[in-house]
């Protein structure tokens, strides 16, 4: 069993390789796992904030004029040089 852990003299090197990497790997799945939490949470917040649908006239009419408008022209300001 000693032989399998000091490897041919290099146990120590890759011992610590393992256990680095396994380091990596679980701070790589915490903030995975942190980030999707973090990222439902703020989906459920803008959920509740958004009305599934429009249910009072002002509402619809509101959507109707900001789907209806034309788009203003761009004016740009030419310096003379």
């Amino acid at each position: 069993m000693a032989e399998f852990f000091d490897m041919g003299g290099f146990g120590s090197y890759i011992w610590s390789s393992y256990g680095f990497a396994v380091i990596c790997l679980g701070w790589l799945n915490y903030t995975s796992w942190r980030n999707a939490k973090t990222t439902a949470e703020k989906l459920a917040i803008l959920q509740a904030a958004t009305p599934a649908s429009p249910k009072n006239a002002s509402q619809k009419n509101q959507l109707e004029k900001y789907r209806l408008e034309k788009p203003r022209p761009i004016k740009y300001k030419l310096e003379n040089s």
